[in-house]
């Protein structure tokens, strides 16, 4: 009983206390609003006059404004809530751990394998390492101590039969998938990384599409999205699946609020080291997809010139120039200068080069509306080029010093960032050199064609090993396909253009070597062979050939439907074709998956046109 009265006691004396503190509170509150209207009086009086202080909100007015609009977005945020309703009727994924040489042995017998098979958690770690060293590098999204833990937890919770997070899987699982494409023999695979890479790439985008389906988005699923389209256009090229993922990743990304998370209203906090690590993550993933978004808009087909994510509808600081090591230990205002190599310099460059696309992409869309082009100032084509190749200007390495490097992982950055460059470039002036014939003022287009086309071809023949028939992690990439049959689409219409001028044999020497390197893997990349035979194909059309690469006359059947023939066109089809410039602009590098080589059209009518002497541009 003593015990039961002292608690009564308590409550009694906490109740008291309680009130006493919340009249104080009021009138303390009742003093500072006295005080804050007596200075607003005093301020206005002396300065603004009455229509001032008529029309201005007090503080606390504006306050309460901030308050409601605050909820006023919550209740508005509800209507865009997910309802659970699909993940209810999907069937729940089945995962399973197996050893790494039991899931290979599968593959080979062509078992078909029911569910996902994830390798043993040591051999996940382990290949979890080699993936940060060799290709994480090259994306740098992923803070590595989270995805240990995260990888941890999973195997905790499948070995213990309790709900898993089936984001965390999908993101291990891409991982696991781009380090099989990459280099098999970091798997110790001596069966290649194909079936691997493409087995768990498909597991990775099943769980994915549960994921959707419940109606979830979190940070790993963004980034698994990412991991994956670059592994599909590494396997495939700028496809539509590729193109899908991106999507996706920014429908995500923006379901999050990545693309806001700097707004003055819904700004993130970064006090603890734990809120400094997740906000610097989140602008990494939200910039590359915003690079990655930009730069597509310049690689040709259906999409040519357009992107999705616009500058003047997000608030994001760009990502700091730090090591993780420094976001694990510094202050969210630490930064290293510009010029000191980390492990985000190329991911930097990377966002550079991205807003120089967009640009340039910008451009396209008025050169597609005008109805001659020079009613758009060719200066504005030299300046975007300036842009590009100040991209490669102070430079941590030059490229043959990054060619040589001992440290792979900035080898590959710079070497990725000086192909991408010099495409990017041909891409900018392909129309204008196409022209240059006919008008001395587009003679710069020319030169910086050619130029950047050389230097694709030095760069791979440089870096790709001498054996390429035995290699599995060079040329059968077919990014360096793109990159190198874009030097090829430039030398080849140098050939057919002026075959009279100085130069053109070195073209067609140039020409030789990319066509060495086509035939050399083409057994084990099918778009190898086929920018190989479209190319020989164009070539012969225009009568001529490549030494050691004469076609045979029964084998030039590749493009019959899709090359128009020089015989069967007249002046008149070339001038109502050719005449529209979008047309050449938009067609002459198409890398549309659903068809099974370029589409030449464009670019051919106006290599005809050319010829013929059918159009005069006036400088």
């Amino acid at each position: 009983m003593a015990i039961g009265s002292g608690c009564a006691t308590s409550v009694v004396d906490a109740t008291s206390f309680s009130v006493d503190l919340v009249a104080s509170l009021q009138s303390e509150n009742a003093e500072v609003k006295a005080r804050l209207l007596r200075l607003e009086q005093a301020v206005f009086a002396n300065g603004a006059g009455d229509a001032a202080a008529t029309h201005t909100h007090s503080p606390a007015s504006e306050t309460n404004a901030q308050v409601y609009s605050a909820d006023t977005r919550w209740l508005e945020s509800v209507a865009a809530r997910p309802i659970n309703e699909q993940a209810q009727d999907s069937t729940t994924p089945s995962i399973h751990i197996a050893t790494l040489a039991g899931i290979k042995e599968s593959l080979l017998a062509g078992t078909n394998i029911a569910g996902v098979m994830l390798p043993t958690l040591d051999e996940a770690l382990e290949l979890f390492t080699a993936y940060t060293e060799h290709v994480s590098p090259l994306q740098h999204l992923l803070y590595e101590p989270d995805v240990r833990e995260s990888i941890h937890k999973l195997y905790h919770s499948l070995s213990s039969c309790t709900p898993c997070c089936y984001s965390d899987c999908a993101l291990i699982l891409s991982a696991l998938a781009s380090l099989a494409s990459y280099d098999p023999d970091l798997l110790g695979n001596s069966f290649g990384g194909g079936p691997l890479a493409y087995y768990w790439l498909r597991c990775s985008r099943d769980l994915l599409d549960y994921c959707t389906r419940a109606c979830t988005s979190d940070l790993q699923m963004v980034q698994t999205n990412i991991i994956a389209m670059f592994l599909i256009y590494h396997l495939e090229g700028i496809s539509p699946a590729s193109r899908h993922l991106q999507a996706a990743a920014i429908v995500a990304a923006k379901n999050m609020g990545l693309h806001i998370m700097d707004a003055m209203h819904s700004r993130v906090k970064e006090v603890t080291q734990r809120q400094i690590i997740d906000a610097e993550v989140r602008r990494r993933v939200w910039w590359h997809l915003t690079a990655t978004d930009w730069s597509l808009s310049l690689c040709g087909g259906p999409q040519e010139g357009t992107y999705s994510i616009m500058p003047a509808q997000m608030q994001v600081k760009l990502p700091r120039n730090i090591s993780d090591q420094d976001l694990a230990t510094q202050d969210a205002t630490f930064e290293r200068p510009a010029s000191e190599v980390t492990p985000m310099t190329y991911y930097l460059k990377r966002i550079r080069l991205g807003k120089v696309c967009r640009e340039a992409a910008d451009l396209t869309w008025e050169l597609s509306i005008v109805q001659q082009p020079e009613e758009v100032s060719y200066e504005r084509i030299t300046t975007l080029d300036a842009k590009l190749t100040g991209l490669l200007d102070n430079c941590p390495m030059t490229i043959m010093n990054a060619i040589n490097s001992t440290d792979a992982a900035q080898a590959k950055q710079q070497m990725f960032t000086y192909l991408t460059v010099q495409a990017r470039r041909c891409k900018l002036h392909m129309a204008f050199f196409l022209r240059a014939g006919d008008s001395s003022v587009y003679e710069p287009s020319k030169f910086a064609c050619l130029q950047s086309a050389k230097f694709i071809l030095l760069v791979l023949r440089e870096a790709l090993p001498a054996n390429l028939a035995h290699d599995r992690s060079g040329m059968h990439c077919v990014t360096f396909q793109h990159h190198l049959f874009i030097a090829a689409i430039v030398l080849a219409m140098d050939a057919c253009l002026h075959r009279d001028a100085f130069g053109t044999a070195d073209s067609l020497r140039d020409l030789e070597q990319i066509c060495e390197l086509f035939a050399a893997v083409k057994h084990r990349a099918a778009t190898a062979g086929s920018f190989l035979e479209s190319l020989l194909s164009v070539l012969s059309k225009h009568g001529v050939s490549v030494p050691g690469f004469e076609r045979q006359s029964a084998d030039q059947t590749l493009l019959q439907a899709e090359v128009p023939q020089s015989g069967s066109m007249t002046n008149q089809d070339l001038l109502m074709t050719d005449t529209t410039f979008d047309e050449l602009w938009q067609n002459y590098m198409d890398f549309d998956a659903q068809s099974a080589s370029l589409n030449w059209t464009g670019m051919l009518l106006d290599v005809n046109a050319a010829e013929a002497g059918a159009t005069r541009l006036p400088p």
